[in-house]
């Protein structure tokens, strides 16, 4: 008996010291803490632990970004704490409660509600008010209804500090009207607003861009005498920050000031990003002679972003190693500022330095340090990339959100190519399928990239045979906005901005200034981008007039004339033939200290190119050169182009190779501008050649051809080359294992060119039939009949008059039996009987052919 004592003793103090450890770990915040438990639970020695163990544990786990860890080790503790008897406190329920909010996980959420009613914790109307707190601050509007209703039911009155929690949960979930409508609630009950009911009301507009309602709010405060206070100016500055109005936040710090309103912590800090944003590095840095008081790992992380923003990072590494050797460690934020800081310098080698040295301080990367280093990968390496970078997720257990999909879509936007549009698209679905909510940006993005991709369709337009339709466009655009306003996402500035560029495209000036008066109705500041783009299409316009009234509003709002908008003066006044106002824009540009860069010499070649004058366009390059302003593929583009408008190939060929030298990569645009010229020079040679080039072999798809299909099918003479490359396009066909041709681009990697498509067929019979061209017209047919290939309805016409001109009744009699196959329209086949009729065919014929 002694000995079995002695064994419970030596036991007892074994898990004792067990316990003293794991605390010691716990106070430490160690990773393997959760390891550590483990280890007492098969020792037996969770019974010893207590309520504020439990408390730090579940403490610890709001640090953790992946949801099954979360959750697993949550519901393990509730479950141990029941086993070994312990009691829940409200503090215990709250983090909790907390917990399974943040993951979702609300059956889970309203089983602890409903333990908390059954053991009639809840007893006073600040204890209400605390539960009713944590719910609205994860929006569960249920849940608070019930509080709410169970109040009542004991006859406790809900107070103001009740309504004013309400109104937060209204105003996470965006239901501003019920928030309203509690206002209105509040009075009946005899409870006066106060500043945090209006700071509550105040957000809620702000977070869905109601401007003139915060207006409003605010009038309402000053006829009820309510003092705004600091937080109402926080919430005012943050929401103006976010919609990138920075003077607007600067004037209401003034007005704070002025009010006698003691600036707070939060005051300074979006101040100081404001600063940041706008590019203001002195004021920012002034800014931080207010938080000399109040060092903290906040403070660190914002001046370290506001020196790598100005590229400099040797003073952003100094704060670094500052931090690490002071109370505040550098964070999963710190490391991700100076990757971010990286990759925005196309430097990936220094960015993956500083993601090793955050794993190796054992910092565990978020999704956010994933997005940031997806960004890096897909600038150096492509989509090709994006494999690496979401396995390395997975491993971490990290999910994509809407930032990791419209990083993707902005990539693809950038790329510029003509389907950038439906790859967007498909990243889009890809979201929705995974249950990813979309983002304000990710609409802009789509909405940018329809914009942008039916611009460069009614650029070239002549690719097609058919006439340019914006009507197919713009129904897209429609659809994203419509979808944008069924999610309750609010049109803000950019996305202004990006509909004012489509308005200006097509020159619908009265469209733009509609939407500018519609951007003041709604009480959203225009930026300097969407002041430019108004002054843009002004100029484009030839209203010179107009933009010159707008470059007067412009300033009027506090904004200066910058290089994009000389450039636009300049290129305005002189396609008007000004050319002495043109030379005063560029004089006072000079004056004012702005150095004209690349952009404004390349826009006053174009203007040459456009006008005919080589000879000016070449001495801007030249001057350029003698400058040492850097030369990019566009300044080389529109100078072949001024070359090639002036009829001067060997002008444009000599560009050309000049560019290749330069190492400028040819795209789609320099392409287009050779073969315009040597469309112009009637020189098929020299298109062969061109499409011979390595470079230029990557860009031969189906649309390219089919461009030069068009250019060649034009000219009666060049007729014969046509055809040859459409049959070259077509034994490309009998390599594929498809019997039909089909409208949609297919890549043969082994096919020295490109398949046709419905298109390319339309544009040759078109221009052949135009150049009467019947004998090509006969051959063709026999080239897709011996392919079973079937041409659009319309076409069979064509080649029926081919035949019927030749008096080939055999191959007419073949044309007409696979016209009706089609189950053509009534009328087709009136006009094809009326045709035949013209061109001498008999009667009997034509009924035998029809008969059949």
């Amino acid at each position: 008996m002694e000995v079995d004592c002695n064994c419970d003793q030596v036991n007892q103090l074994y898990l004792q010291n067990s316990i003293i450890c794991f605390r010691q770990d716990l106070e430490r915040n160690t990773e393997d803490i959760f390891v550590s438990y483990d280890d007492l639970s098969k020792k037996g020695a969770l019974q010893l632990l207590n309520k504020n163990d439990y408390a730090q544990l579940i403490t610890q786990l709001q640090n953790y970004n992946s949801k099954d860890f979360v959750l697993k080790w949550l519901n393990r503790f509730v479950t141990d704490i029941k086993s070994i008897k312990l009691s829940f406190s409200l503090d215990l329920y709250s983090s909790i409660i907390v917990l399974y909010g943040k993951w979702k996980d609300y059956e889970k959420l309203e089983n602890v509600f409903v333990e908390i009613c059954q053991k009639n914790i809840l007893c006073n109307v600040d204890t209400y008010n605390n539960f009713i707190h944590i719910f609205a601050n994860i929006g569960n509007l249920r849940c608070i209804f019930q509080l709410l209703q169970d109040m009542k039911s004991k006859s406790i009155q809900p107070n103001l500090t009740t309504y004013n929690t309400i109104l937060l949960a209204y105003v996470r979930n965006k239901k501003i009207s019920d928030a309203l409508s509690l206002l209105c609630e509040m009075e009946k009950e005899g409870l006066r607003p106060d500043v945090v009911t209006f700071n509550n009301i105040i957000n809620g507009f702000i977070k869905i861009r109601d401007l003139k309602s915060v207006i409003k709010c605010l009038e309402t405060m000053s006829s009820m005498g309510v003092r705004p206070n600091v937080r109402t100016f926080n919430t005012l500055m943050s929401g103006y920050s976010d919609l990138g109005d920075y003077e607007h936040v600067e004037k209401l710090y003034s007005k704070m000031i002025k009010m006698k309103i003691q600036p707070g912590i939060d005051t300074y800090f979006t101040l100081m990003s404001a600063y940041i944003r706008s590019g203001k590095k002195q004021r920012a840095l002034e800014i931080k002679d207010h938080l000399s008081n109040w060092k903290s790992l906040r403070l660190y992380n914002m001046l370290i972003h506001l020196y790598i923003k100005f590229n400099d990072f040797s003073m952003a590494r100094l704060l670094f190693d500052q931090m690490s050797e002071s109370e505040f460690k550098p964070n999963v934020v710190t490391f991700n500022t100076f990757i971010n800081g990286y990759v925005n310098q196309k430097d990936l080698k220094e960015a993956r330095k500083y993601f090793d040295e955050m794993v190796k301080r054992r910092i565990s990367p978020n999704v956010e340090v994933y997005n940031t280093l997806l960004k890096g990968y897909l600038n150096i390496y492509g989509m090709s990339a994006v494999k690496k970078i979401f396995s390395q997720m997975s491993n971490h257990d990290i999910a994509p959100d809407a930032v990791t999909y419209n990083t993707l879509m902005q990539y693809i936007k950038k790329q510029n190519r003509i389907d950038d549009y439906e790859r967007a698209i498909d990243q889009y679905r890809t979201m929705i399928k995974k249950s990813i909510v979309p983002s304000d940006r990710t609409f802009n993005i789509l909405l940018n990239s329809v914009i942008m991709r039916d611009i460069r369709k009614s650029r070239l337009h002549y690719r097609r045979l058919a006439k340019y339709k914006g009507t197919e466009e713009s129904m897209e655009l429609s659809l994203i906005l419509n979808e944008m306003s069924s999610k309750g996402y609010i049109i803000d500035v950019v996305t202004y901005s990006i509909l004012m560029k489509n308005f200006v495209h097509y020159k619908k000036m009265e469209e733009a200034e509609k939407l500018l008066q519609q951007m003041k109705n709604n009480v959203i500041n225009p930026n300097q981008y969407i002041f430019n783009i108004m002054i843009y299409g002004y100029c484009k316009s030839y209203n010179m007039n107009m933009a010159q009234q707008v470059v007067t509003k412009m300033i009027n709002s506090g904004f200066r004339k910058d290089l994009k908008t000389y450039t636009s003066l300049i290129n305005g006044y002189v396609a008007i033939g000004e050319i002495r106002e043109a030379q005063r824009e560029f004089e006072e540009m000079k004056q004012s200290g702005l150095i004209p860069d690349n952009f404004v010499y390349t826009s006053l070649i174009d203007m040459f190119a456009n006008k005919k004058n080589t000879r000016n366009a070449q001495k801007v390059f030249d001057y350029m050169r003698t400058q040492g302003i850097p030369m990019d593929k566009k300044t080389f583009t529109v100078l072949m182009k001024a070359y090639v408008l002036d009829g001067n190939i060997k002008g444009a060929c000599s560009i050309y190779n000049e560019m290749i030298k330069e190492g400028c990569e040819p795209d789609e645009v320099v392409i287009i501008t050779m073969l315009s010229a040597y469309k112009k020079g009637k020189n098929i040679e020299g298109v062969i050649d061109l499409l011979k080039d390595s470079k230029i072999n990557i860009y031969l798809n189906t649309q390219n051809c089919n461009i030069l299909l068009n250019m060649l099918a034009q000219d009666k003479d060049l007729s014969g080359g046509a055809y040859k490359l459409f049959m070259k396009m077509l034994e490309s066909h009998d390599q594929s294992t498809s019997s039909r041709v089909k409208t949609s681009l297919i890549h043969l990697s082994n096919a020295r060119y490109p398949l046709p498509d419905l298109d390319s067929l339309q544009i040759i019979l078109k221009r052949f039939s135009y150049n009467q061209r019947w004998d090509l017209i006969m051959l063709i047919w026999d080239a897709i009949d011996q392919r079973e290939i079937n041409p659009l309805i319309e076409d069979f016409i064509i080649f029926m008059k081919a035949f019927a001109k030749a008096r080939n009744e055999e191959k007419l009699t073949r044309v007409c039996e696979k016209f009706l196959t089609q189950d053509p329209p009534y009328y087709l086949i009136s006009q094809m009987r009326q045709i035949l009729l013209n061109y001498g065919i008999s009667y009997g014929l034509i009924n035998e052919i029809f008969k059949k």
